[in-house]
């Protein structure tokens, strides 16, 4: 029987071949047509968000602002971005974190059903980690899922924006190629924006509050982080758990933004003399997170914003946004060069006010077999904001670095990937006409802390299955898929059945996408073991996914688990054209090569004479040979094939007039 399949995958074994060839439409290689696969190209923003408003542990199933994405079968990501708990008092301790709660847990889930109606998607495996929408925003996002992809445009994330964004994820089951970066900067959390204050500042007056409302003016706005801002705590030095304090009065620097590593504290205004306004309390650098991104706690979190410089001449500076998170799954990547980059944003400069503070680094988590070629993954901090300062009496703050973020990776990264975790520098004095106040100072401003680079990641999924999804009318005892020589062998039992019908194997070169491709009777109803059998006699090469479609009587129908069979081909020879042929045109010869070796083609007259040899090397992969008969007679003659391990083919060629 032949079955209908997917044509947009490829091999991982031909894909090797053709790494450099793969894009276009016509290649020459040695005298031979290679037959030209192409991956799945992938730029831009391929991920889908909606908030999460309510969790049902016991149902296994989620309430989201939209079900439209999401369809059975897809893999998504569940992750809470915020909502831990700090310090608010107005001393040192602001914007220390007393409780994480759920932020930053995420994992992988598949889905198992969508009621559009409730606005509900439930889950084939059980929810392993907690949520909490009520503290903080949880998002379900969408994971594409590829056999093998190429990067050709620049790909993003959405930007966070309070509710959704913030997060790039996808699964490639071979291999994903880079021909563009990965940006994914200014997508983390915000920045503090800078605000103009009316508040006149005096010289005996100091400002050293860690938090203030917006209405004071006394201080700058804090960035932000995985705690939200407090009411009318909005502004001042004290940072915001991972974001960064906002510069006080008068003119002081934002501090940097956190993630991995600590962000660098503001840059304080010097007076010209004792009779002038000054700042000795600039922005506190946004706090690490770095206790919970290990092995063990296994959280994620993106890029605090740097907090914004105090300013009253409206020509201060906003920090820098936070980086974003990628999260990318996949067999191999071929680098060529390119780079995932989620560094913190460098805050902008500023003039006669304060400048903020610089955006802390993303998180890049890269659950990778093997690399191939050069790749670079940043997740550096941003730089504090520089200060222009005119006149003989401003020498106003710069802004803190931003912390570095991490890169983390299931295996210890080889030399050929570079990576880039280090914290921001602090901003600097740019011009000033103040004496004591020198081009290159920084007013005791400092650098953000380095990230860190760790292996041994672990993305969270949950093997155990929710009895409530896919429940079978039946007991499935297993089901199994197997790779043999020429064909994947589909094997299940059912220990019971009632009412059954009759089952589908589908099967999918995703992962996501299935074709019906057998359809096998089923026992109706029994007590004892059924044993089934079915067979895929044209399976493509890679990675095959099956599942099993049980059909009721009634017309009721549920889905098994899903399971996987890796597909090699072996050496072939497939049809011979034009045949008969003419001694005006070549005969072709279509040939499929398992791994790179030696073939020697020898056609043979009746009588046993060889009457054409060639000897060639191959490379893995499949072709179209061409064989020149134009120097023979008419007749009949015989092709052999003799692969380097002695395996011959013979076939029959007439040679018309």
């Amino acid at each position: 029987m032949t079955f209908s399949t997917r044509t947009n995958a490829y091999s991982k074994a031909t894909s090797k071949l053709l790494l450099c060839l793969r894009r276009y439409a016509v290649v020459l290689f040695l005298g031979l047509s290679p037959v030209v696969f192409g991956a799945t190209n992938i730029s831009g923003i391929i991920n889908q968000y909606t908030t999460v408003s309510a969790i049902n542990v016991p149902l296994n199933k989620v309430t989201v602002a939209s079900t439209a994405p999401f369809s059975t079968g897809d893999k998504v990501l569940l992750i809470q971005m915020n909502g831990a708990e700090i310090t608010e008092t107005d001393n040192a301790s602001f914007g220390n974190i007393s409780n994480y709660n759920d932020a930053g847990n995420y994992e992988f889930l598949t889905v198992c059903a969508v009621d559009a109606g409730a606005g509900e998607v439930s889950f084939q495996h059980l929810i392993q980690r907690t949520y909490d929408p009520s503290d903080g925003v949880v998002q379900l996002i969408t994971v594409p899922q590829y056999t093998d992809a190429f990067v050709n445009g620049i790909l993003r994330s959405d930007p966070w924006n309070g509710s959704t964004g913030g997060v790039l994820v996808f699964e490639v089951s071979n291999q994903l190629e880079f021909g563009a970066n990965i940006a994914v900067a200014a997508r983390g959390f915000d920045a503090g924006l800078f605000a103009n204050s009316s508040f006149s500042c005096a010289w005996w007056n100091v400002q050293t509050g860690y938090y203030y409302t917006v209405a004071s003016g006394k201080g700058g706005y804090k960035g932000y982080g995985i705690a939200d801002h407090i009411a009318s705590k909005e502004t001042g030095r004290g940072a915001q758990a991972n974001g960064g304090g906002g510069g006080n009065d008068h003119n002081g620097g934002g501090g940097g933004g956190g993630n991995y590593g600590v962000g660098g504290q503001g840059g304080e205004r010097v007076p010209q003399s004792t009779f002038y306004c000054k700042c000795t309390a600039p922005g506190k650098g946004g706090k690490a997170l770095s206790s919970m991104i290990d092995n063990t706690d296994n959280r994620v979190f993106m890029g605090g914003g740097g907090g914004a410089g105090q300013g009253n001449n409206n020509s201060g500076s906003s920090g820098g946004d936070g980086g974003a998170i990628v999260i990318i799954r996949a067999d191999e990547i071929i680098g060529n060069n390119y780079k995932i980059n989620t560094p913190g944003v460098n805050a902008p400069t500023a003039s006669n006010d304060g400048a903020g503070g610089g955006g802390a680094g993303g998180s890049i988590l890269l659950d990778v077999n093997t690399f191939t070629g050069t790749l670079t993954a940043n997740a550096s901090g941003g730089r504090g904001g520089r200060v222009n300062n005119s006149g003989t009496s401003n020498c106003n703050g710069p802004g803190g670095g931003g912390g570095g973020g991490v890169v983390w990776s299931k295996n210890p990264l080889p030399g050929t990937v570079t990576t880039d975790v280090s914290g921001g520098p602090s901003g600097w004095i740019l011009s000033s006409g103040q004496t004591g106040c020198n081009v290159n100072d920084v007013n005791n401003a400092t650098a953000g802390a380095a990230g860190a680079v760790i292996s041994g990641l672990l993305i969270p999924e949950n093997s155990s299955p929710f009895a409530g999804c896919g429940v079978l009318p039946i007991e499935l005892v297993s089901f199994e898929a197997t790779a043999e020589k020429d064909r994947i062998r589909v094997d299940w039992v059912t220990a019971t059945e009632v009412n059954s019908d009759h089952f589908i194997i589908e099967r999918s070169m995703d992962g996501k996408f299935f074709d019906p491709i057998l359809t096998v009777e089923a026992a109706k109803n029994s007590n004892t073991m059924q044993y089934y059998q079915a067979y895929d006699n044209e399976p493509e090469e890679g990675t095959i996914y099956y599942r099993l479609l049980q059909v009721d009587m009634d017309g009721a129908r549920n889905y098994s688990g899903t399971r996987y069979a890796k597909f090699i081909q072996a050496d072939r020879i497939g049809n011979i054209y034009p045949n008969p042929v003419t001694s005006f045109e070549p005969m072709k010869l279509e040939l499929v090569v398992k791994h790179q070796k030696e073939i020697n083609f020898m056609l043979v007259d009746m009588v046993g004479r060889t009457v054409y040899e060639e000897k060639r090397d191959f490379q893995k992969g499949k072709y179209l040979h061409t064989i020149p008969v134009h120097h023979l007679k008419p007749g009949l003659y015989f092709l052999k094939v003799i692969f380097d391990d002695n395996k011959v083919s013979s076939q029959k060629v007439i040679l018309a007039n």
